[in-house]
């Protein structure tokens, strides 16, 4: 026969436990990183063959432009994400 144990579980309290993730939606048509006045990098040009260029002052593609979607947007998000730790790396070591 086994003998029970005396010994209480230990519970975690609420300081121990993570809070949950926060998740948020990365629109490719909205990733873009400016590099200076005039000077922006938008991602949703990398989702089509080619990599079109944009009309010059706008966010849009020019009229008639064939856009044929490669199916890259998990590898944009990554890229983006990954951009932005960098530089969240980079600015931490400046201090």
């Amino acid at each position: 026969m086994k003998v029970k144990s005396k010994r209480k579980a230990v519970l975690p309290t609420e300081s121990v436990i993570k809070p949950p993730a926060s998740v948020y939606q990365l629109r490719v048509e909205d990733i873009s990183l400016s590099a200076g006045k005039h000077k922006n990098v938008h991602f949703k040009r990398l989702r089509y063959f080619g990599c079109p260029v944009l009309k010059r002052g706008t966010n849009n593609f020019p009229d008639g432009t064939l856009l044929r979607n490669m199916n890259r947007d998990q590898f944009i998000r990554e890229m983006y994400c990954l951009r932005i730790l960098m530089t969240l790396i980079t600015d931490s070591h400046q201090l």
